[in-house]
């Protein structure tokens, strides 16, 4: 069966693709790999084929509530959850339409053509209910502090169908890198362009990052994790991630992007404060070469970046991204001559974990430089 999502925008597209791999991968299990699924990226939209009908599917997202119903409540509603943007309605319209068997159906069938979206009168003061901020941040706008104008004309909310708004939260939930500070949070979601199959989306929700949690809790508690970069915060998290899922994604016929989005203000209504879309296959590429020589990822040197981070040394993280995406000669210098010198200088200030940034500093730094320089 062929489908496409249905055309909102490159992030909430990508949203609804992972929801719907995800009911798919818990509904068909051991089967769910290789070429049951094939994902490509049209325009910001995807096309979708899978080993499946329209009712396996329609029984695959009814499943969602049982399955994943707490979840979805536990995270996306509670005010200490980094996902926590949502209110309790929102999960209640949700988990209504994933039980909407006829509807979905419908729905479905309706996805198996191209243009969902712009056939059904949804977008900017269309028709359907308006999609909350997070599940289409571009529909928002920034936070303007020029009080000497005004806009001439009203920005009308963006609209969609229930079914629409259930798959991209569903989405939410299951694909997105949440990080939560004092002031707001950074989401982070990896479309792409190209070919993606079943087995990336299964280490994909089969992954969980062992440190990332605990270093940007750290980060929070230390008041810091507001002052990070969404740049930077995406390079940590997909640094992260797991032999296998890095493995995957550099297997695949695919181009890697991330869109990365800081929200402000009260959870249930949060304003757009920053955007930043990255290109990270070269990156990811990188990545690969360092577990393919047995080293793994950043997370041997979570210290040493913490301490950069600390220090407000943002040239060297970027000499360093720049070294796992490039294996160049130069950035490997820059990278070293940044560390070096801002670890000195925390040694003169007596900065807290400085002894093991520099242990990491020098245990891990030449290994890394073997395996990623090149010629």
């Amino acid at each position: 069966m062929r489908i496409f999502t249905p055309g909102h925008s490159t992030y909430t597209d990508t949203l609804m693709l992972y929801g719907l791999c995800r009911a798919l991968y818990l509904q068909f299990g051991e089967e769910f790999k290789g070429d049951f699924l094939k994902a490509t990226r049209i325009g910001q939209q995807y096309m979708i084929e899978v080993e499946a009908d329209v009712d396996e599917i329609v029984e695959a997202l009814m499943r969602i509530p049982s399955s994943e119903g707490d979840r979805m409540y536990s995270q996306l509603t509670e005010a200490r959850s980094p996902l926590g943007l949502f209110g309790e309605r929102d999960v209640e319209e949700a988990l209504e339409a994933l039980r909407d068997e006829e509807g979905l159906r419908g729905y479905l069938n309706d996805l198996q053509e191209i243009g969902h979206s712009a056939r059904r009168g949804e977008g900017r003061g269309g028709r359907g209910k308006t999609v909350k901020l997070p599940l289409i941040p571009l529909a928002g706008k920034y936070q303007h502090r020029d009080l000497t104008s005004t806009p001439k004309f009203a920005a009308k909310s963006y609209k969609a169908c229930k079914h629409c708004r259930a798959l991209t939260l569903l989405g939410f939930l299951n694909s997105v890198y949440g990080v939560r500070g004092r002031e707001g949070r950074m989401i982070i979601t990896l479309p792409f362009e190209g070919i993606v199959e079943a087995d990336f989306f299964s280490d994909f929700f089969a992954f969980y990052p062992m440190y990332w949690e605990q270093f940007f809790d750290e980060l929070r508690r230390v008041r810091l994790v507001d002052q990070v970069p969404i740049r930077t915060a995406t390079y940590i998290v997909i640094s992260l991630f797991s032999g296998d899922l890095i493995d995957a994604m550099t297997g695949a016929e695919a181009g890697w992007h991330s869109i990365g989005v800081r929200f402000a203000g009260r959870p249930g209504a949060p304003e757009v404060r920053g955007f930043c879309e990255l290109e990270l296959t070269s990156f990811i590429e990188g990545l690969n070469r360092l577990y393919k020589e047995g080293i793994q990822g950043l997370a041997p040197i979570l210290s040493l970046i913490y301490l950069l981070i600390s220090q407000g040394d943002a040239d060297t993280l970027d000499s360093l991204f720049n070294f796992i995406s490039k294996g160049r000669a130069e950035d490997m210098y820059e990278t070293v001559r940044g560390a070096y010198s801002t670890l000195q200088q925390a040694k003169l200030k007596g900065v807290r974990g400085v002894n093991k940034a520099d242990r990491e500093f020098h245990i891990y730094f030449n290994d890394m430089a073997r395996a990623l320089l090149r010629g």
